[in-house]
């Protein structure tokens, strides 16, 4: 891993964490959601997207906007 790598770690696993809490702790389904295309992002996966912190902010808004129940 490199530097950035490794300074982007603690938003990564705050996100899968964010990600397991809106499946209310269930580990297998958010591991599902996460690694499959989701249209909000362009049909891109949301673990393709834990690389660059760009694309991290992206997902978190699409994360917060599931939990206000917006899924569009």
């Amino acid at each position: 891993m490199t530097t950035n790598q490794d300074s982007m770690l603690p938003a990564k696993q705050k996100i899968v964490c964010d990600v397991i809490e809106l499946y209310e702790g269930d580990v297998e389904t958010a591991i599902w959601w996460l690694s499959q295309p989701i249209r909000a992002l362009n049909d891109k996966r949301p673990l393709d997207c834990l690389s660059d912190s760009e694309q991290m902010a992206e997902l978190r808004s699409v994360i917060r906007k599931i939990e206000r129940g917006d899924f569009s």
